[in-house]
């Protein structure tokens, strides 16, 4: 009997210490994440325009237009100009940045698509330049 007591008590350990860390959405659902990461450089003229926002756009093959509430995800350039989307899965996206380049005095915006594939991704990273305009 204590043999069987002991087989039991080492089983629901080894259940517990099995347990998955799963991410969960507000309705329950288990979260999935890609493994692709899409770098961006946020570029006017010569040089990199901070604290611009960028806004990313899944399932996209062509420009969504100005309106922000159309995309998925939102990012901000960092000093270097650099904002980073992680957890992509491949596919096509579309991205729109708009800021302010305090270099050249003026208001800038741009929109470029980004696909993400196996000839486009590297170590599941991809490096996009974003040019932007006034």
């Amino acid at each position: 009997m204590k043999l069987v007591i002991n087989l039991f008590l080492l089983t629901s350990i080894l259940f517990a210490a099995c347990k998955k860390n799963e991410e969960h959405n507000d309705s329950g659902q288990v979260v999935i994440r890609g493994t692709n990461r899409l770098i961006v450089s946020v570029m006017h003229h010569t040089w990199a325009v901070t604290n611009a926002d960028l806004f990313l756009k899944n399932n996209a093959v062509e420009f969504p237009g100005t309106d922000t509430l159309l995309y998925n995800w939102k990012k901000t350039s960092d000093i270097s100009g650099i904002a980073v989307f992680d957890n992509l899965f491949e596919g096509n996206y579309f991205l729109y940045a708009k800021g302010f380049d305090q270099v050249f005095g003026a208001n800038v915006i741009g929109a470029s698509p980004a696909v993400l594939n196996s000839s486009t991704l590297t170590n599941n990273e991809i490096y996009v330049t974003l040019y932007v305009t006034e």
